[in-house]
């Protein structure tokens, strides 16, 4: 494997492609070989959406475990995707870390929050937030979650 900083730096993605072709075929670990060759293949992962509400949403876990068994850990992959729909300038010119309301001032030059604004069909600070679970599993898993 890489043992210095100039074998990294010689990585490049064919090579990594022939690692990939080399374990689908001749990996003694089989959850390697396995996810190797469902890449070579394109037999990848699809989107799952769970139920939300912690019932529904553990209980969806719980038979994902159930199917996956001993090998959830390597084909389950969950990702909470989030963000802030209006970010502010100063957000963007990295002065702060965490995205701020914008705001904007009204025509006696107040300024108000966006979110506030009586005219936006979406109100409320939380219509400006995005955040969904999503899992990432091998599709055959996900028609039996579904049927």
């Amino acid at each position: 494997m890489l043992t210095t900083v100039k074998e990294y730096m010689q990585l490049n993605d064919f090579l990594i492609l022939t690692w990939i072709d080399e374990w689908a075929y001749y990996s003694q670990d089989n959850i390697l070989k396995q996810l190797s060759n469902d890449f070579i293949n394109r037999k990848l992962f699809g989107v799952f959406i769970p139920k939300e509400g912690r019932k529904e949403y553990a209980d969806q876990r719980e038979k994902v475990k159930e199917l996956l068994g001993k090998d959830f850990d390597y084909f389950f992959v969950e990702d909470e995707p989030k963000d802030i729909a209006y970010k502010d300038y100063f957000y963007y010119m990295n002065i702060v870390k965490d995205p701020q309301e914008v705001w904007y001032l009204d025509s006696d030059g107040r300024a108000h929050q966006l979110s506030g604004y009586g005219g936006l069909l979406i109100k409320g600070k939380d219509a400006l937030n995005y955040s969904e679970s999503r899992w990432y599993l091998p599709k055959e898993i996900i028609h039996k979650m579904k049927g």
